[in-house]
């Protein structure tokens, strides 16, 4: 905890999610809270689902490759945990994160998909993160950008994996390289 407190500076602040949803084909776009807790044991993770409930958990660093998001979904007693992988570059402060959403499904299935966070906001405050709410999009109802992240996270043909892609610029046409190599 303390090694993943010294190294979630770069990564903190604010991101909206892009992942597909469970229960349809739509882009399920949510935002999320990386964050030093206040008291400076931990990193606090705040996420604001597209059914208006908002979790909080924690996030831990595998040395300076991965950050895994923990949360419980499902009020104490019961342990319901899904789970963020997201791999890290080699970039300081990115402006997006690239990993797997792990978690169930509604038959208590685990289930593994891949999800895009793009900073919102440099910002750690918990009232702007608590006021940004989460939705579900068709995609007959996506902006350009949205279809691109809907493209990169919700083909059923994705096979989930990943590789990164060196860039001196870090930008969306890195995600199509990526999608590309793989698709080989």
């Amino acid at each position: 905890m303390q090694e993943t407190m010294g190294r979630i500076f770069n990564f903190s602040g604010i991101y909206t999610s892009y992942s597909i949803s469970s229960g349809s084909r739509s882009l399920k776009i949510e935002p999320y809270l990386i964050a030093p807790s206040e008291s400076g044991n931990y990193v606090e993770v705040g996420h604001n689902n597209a059914y208006g409930v908002t979790h909080w958990g924690t996030a831990l660093m595998n040395g300076f490759n991965h950050l895994y998001l923990m949360f419980n979904e499902n009020p104490s007693p019961q342990l319901s945990l899904f789970y963020i992988c997201l791999k890290l570059p080699m970039y300081d402060r990115p402006p997006f994160l690239r990993g797997l959403y792990l978690c169930f499904d509604y038959n208590y299935n685990p289930v593994a998909r891949r999800i895009l966070f793009v900073k919102h906001s440099d910002s750690v405050a918990r009232d702007e993160f608590l006021k940004l709410k989460g939705e579900l999009k068709a995609l007959e109802a996506l902006d350009e950008k949205e279809k691109m992240y809907y493209d990169y996270t919700c083909q059923a043909e994705d096979i989930i994996r990943m590789c990164n892609i060196p860039s001196p610029r870090m930008t969306e046409e890195d995600l199509i390289v990526e999608k590309k190599i793989f698709s080989l």
